[in-house]
């Protein structure tokens, strides 16, 4: 069962994602007018980017470049988005349960609508053995067919909504072709989980609440509830139609997979969540971002590993060891339209990976 299983997976991997040599980024880069990004910078963004700049000169080893963005304009500490995990085994016991049951009808459901089944869209992937089976591929992978645009969360730390709607909108172009451009404020504003938790706020939040309110509530798309950076009103919320939804979620592995166990996620689901710490990322300027690795002191507080933003990793490229990140603090952020690569084991990447899997 397990080597079918693998082999139908091993199958999809090789129709539905495109290999690209050295740089997939490379025709994502634009030219940047950095002087006039620079003058563009408010008091405290330019007492950030000082600051960063100050930071980034010390760094001893480094292999990516420093500019001014834009989004420096909303300190980091107005960013930060991320509250504690208190996600419990029980829960995700009782998460992979009810995806293995709902598989068959949804097995139908998909089928009936001429699309084809994966077998492991709702299993957890911790069940497959990945030490006997390389997932990475040589050079770089990136489905670009699949990628939506970069999006702005603003001054609001609501990273953990853009992340969850970015794998959703990730994973419905995938499996379905077509675009659908779902309302992060409403994920926001209005988002609980399938227990009435509240998923989140501009102070933070839980990528794995938001995608249960996608999951028990549905989501409105972005025209019917367009993003204010806000709160939003309970009023809204209500008048919203909920046009979208998943017909499951899954955590990928620990708290840090290995990079086979999210290289395979990313190539059955389109995108994942993860969550990092984003220290001196204001200040990107292309490259591979490499200046802090997983367990130093510089990402370890006194209750343990720190992570303080969510992103989406949409792709990988093992000739630069690093993955292919898509943030949301704009397109003018760095110079490839928004994106950048994260090298392997750094900034605690591969924390709290979740991925997702819509409705027709």
């Amino acid at each position: 069962m397990k080597k079918t299983i693998i082999l139908s997976l091993l199958l999809f991997i090789g129709a539905k994602t495109f290999l690209i040599a050295q740089d997939p980024l490379a025709s994502f880069t634009v030219q940047r007018d950095l002087t006039k990004i620079e003058a563009s910078l408010s008091t405290g963004g330019r007492a950030l980017l000082a600051s960063e700049k100050k930071e980034y000169d010390q760094l001893r080893i480094k292999s990516y470049q420093f500019s001014p963005n834009r989004c420096m304009n909303y300190p980091l500490t107005s960013l930060e988005s991320l509250m504690k995990e208190d996600i419990s085994p029980s829960l995700l016991q009782r998460n992979t349960e009810s995806n293995l049951a709902k598989l068959p009808t949804i097995k139908r459901a998909f089928e009936a609508k001429g699309i084809k089944w994966n077998p492991l869209w709702l299993i957890d992937l911790m069940t497959i053995d990945w030490t006997k089976y390389l997932i990475g591929a040589a050079g770089c992978t990136l489905n670009t067919s699949i990628l939506t645009p970069v999006k702005d969360q603003g001054n609001c730390g609501s990273c953990w909504a853009f992340a969850a709607g970015a794998a959703y909108e990730h994973a419905y172009k995938l499996v379905y072709g077509g675009v659908k451009d779902i309302s992060e404020q409403d994920i926001l504003s209005c988002g609980v989980n399938c227990s009435g938790e509240n998923a989140g706020s501009c102070s933070g939040g839980f990528e794995y609440k938001a995608l249960d309110y996608l999951l028990c509530t549905g989501v409105a798309i972005e025209s019917a509830y367009p993003y204010t950076a806000t709160g939003g009103t309970e009023a809204a919320c209500i008048r919203s139609p909920k046009s979208s939804s998943i017909a499951g979620w899954v955590k990928i592995g620990t708290s840090y997979p290995s990079n086979d166990m999210v290289k395979c996620a990313i190539a059955n689901y389109g995108a994942v969540t993860t969550a990092v710490y984003a220290k001196g990322w204001s200040g990107y300027g292309g490259g591979v971002m490499d200046a802090y690795p997983n367990g130093s002191a510089d990402l370890v507080s006194s209750s343990g590993a720190t992570i303080n933003h969510a992103v989406t990793i949409v792709g990988w490229c093992d000739a630069k060891g690093a993955w292919i990140v898509k943030n949301s603090w704009g397109s003018d952020w760095g110079p490839h339209r928004g994106y950048c690569y994260v090298k392997y084991g750094y900034y605690n990447i591969n924390a709290r990976v979740y991925a997702a899997l819509p409705n027709p």
